[in-house]
């Protein structure tokens, strides 16, 4: 019997991937990623380390198959983790050093990074992109305001390694994070972008985003006025 997992075939009898991790079923994706899913939980809770880790323990057998990129492991969504504060600090630091799509000024450290996580990862879904143990992407859900009334609705955001651009990260990240915010009881999601960024507004409209409006020189970076265009959709 073979049972398939991200990057993986596993190939042992009986019902190899029961036994390795029990109640857990796999399902691929329309982008050919596969992810795993625990019964009753959402897809991020069984990542492909602890899969692989079940079969070691169990003395499983694994071979490569062809779902992996490259050679490697298939990509994973999972939730974040607050070891994962490097590699995501080595993504959004040339972000504010560079351009206009954040407007923090100052690269925030790796510890703080850390701490956005720890403070924002208990109360809002905030999830990574990882391939071959590097995290490629990592998108999240945070308040949208303060006042009470607006707990329903949140902000959101998406970021791409460099190096990983064009290969549809950020559409796989937000098509589990938007359903995760939805499954916590949010609303609606707001997204704002610094304009221009035509490959965000692409983005975001893919993903159903409708334009709401445009604040306009509302923020100031490198010397310029920036305008920032905020995009809604209802979860």
């Amino acid at each position: 019997m073979s049972v398939t997992v991200p990057g993986f075939t596993i190939s042992a009898t009986p019902s190899p991937f029961e036994r390795c991790c029990p109640g857990t079923r796999m399902a691929k994706t329309s982008n050919g990623v596969y992810r795993s899913f625990r019964k009753n939980s959402p897809p991020w809770r069984t990542p492909a380390c602890l899969i692989r880790s079940r079969c070691d323990e169990y003395g499983l057998r694994l071979k490569k198959s062809r779902h992996g990129r490259g050679g490697g492991e298939a990509m994973i969504v999972r939730e974040v983790d607050v070891s994962d504060a490097a590699m995501i600090q080595a993504i959004y630091a040339p972000v504010v050093a560079n351009t206009i799509i954040s407007f923090e000024e100052i690269p925030p450290d790796i510890s703080e990074m850390a701490r956005r996580i720890a403070t924002i990862a208990p109360v809002y879904p905030y999830l990574v992109a990882e391939e071959d143990g590097q995290v490629l992407g990592y998108a999240y859900a945070c308040e949208h305001r303060t006042r009470s009334a607006y707990r329903f609705s949140v902000d959101v955001t998406v970021y791409v390694a460099d190096r990983a651009h064009r290969r549809g990260i950020g559409r796989l990240l937000y098509s589990e994070l938007l359903p995760a915010a939805a499954a916590r009881g949010y609303h609606a999601a707001f997204a704002g972008i610094a304009l221009p960024n035509e490959a965000s507004v692409r983005l975001h409209q893919t993903m159903g985003f409708r334009s709401v409006g445009i604040y306009r020189e509302v923020g100031r970076k490198f010397g310029r006025w920036h305008d920032v265009g905020w995009w809604q959709r209802l979860l």
